[in-house]
């Protein structure tokens, strides 16, 4: 399986599981990770071709996967037992709300609170991303990562 990944300092990676190289060695006229997306995973040359030292990831620090990546979409509630952990009754649909673009971050990234004064009730939840990256009417799905 092949992986695309920025660094926390925004370099393209494109990587598998014996590690990464930046994606311009990969895919030479590709300049962001947007560039490949709409193709991909179809298109995705194997990083052992790429002219570059490949990176274990253990040695990265991820960022978010998009520098811009438009909307984000949240679904809330969706599990009985999400709402019983914050003591709320399971609504007949889940809620649903949009978050600002600088909510995205990387694994291990910082995640900003409101101030308290606007909200002192922060869940914590990554299971389903859903991104405005792909061509018009299309949108990349991930399962959840647990």
């Amino acid at each position: 399986m092949r992986y695309l990944a920025r660094t926390a300092d925004g370099t393209p990676m494109l990587g598998d599981d014996r590690g990464y190289v930046p994606l311009e060695a990969a895919v030479p006229d590709a300049e962001s990770i947007r560039d490949v997306l709409p193709t991909a995973p179809d298109t995705l040359p194997d990083p052992e071709t790429a002219p570059a030292r490949r990176v274990p990831a253990a040695h990265l620090s991820f960022g978010a996967p998009l520098a811009d990546p438009g909307k984000l979409f949240g679904i809330g509630l969706n599990y009985a037992d999400h709402a019983a952990d914050l003591d709320e009754d399971a609504p007949s649909e889940p809620a649903s709300f949009f978050k600002p673009a600088t909510a995205a971050t990387g694994p291990g990234g910082p995640i900003r609170l409101p101030p308290a004064d606007i909200s002192d009730r922060v869940t914590a939840e990554a299971e389903w991303v859903s991104s405005s990256a792909g061509p018009a009417g299309t949108s990349r799905r991930r399962r959840p990562t647990r």
